[in-house]
């Protein structure tokens, strides 16, 4: 069985969490932090996605354009691979 992390989200909340613990946040903590993320994830891969700014005018536009001509948001959001709050944003621009 494949886990699936949203390992951003992961790493961000260790952060915070180390900082909150000792009030601030120092180097030797954020070397902490990458040892136990690194011991954890070992041999895990990761891929990050991110919607290349260029292309990010045409997908808002097919997103709202989807939108208007009725699709379903469940099919928008599928079919662009992006969240309805994503979507949403895109429609309030």
């Amino acid at each position: 069985m494949t886990m699936r992390v949203d390992i951003i989200r992961e790493l961000i909340d260790r952060l915070l969490e180390a900082a909150h613990r000792e009030g601030s946040f120092t180097e030797s903590m954020a070397r902490e932090v990458e040892r136990s993320f690194r011991s954890e994830y070992r041999g895990a891969t990761c891929e990050v996605h991110e919607t290349p700014r260029a292309l990010l005018p045409e997908k808002q536009g097919a997103v709202v354009t989807a939108y208007l001509e009725g699709q379903p948001v469940s099919e928008i959001t599928k079919h662009h691979n992006i969240s309805r709050a994503t979507m949403y944003r895109y429609l309030k621009r």
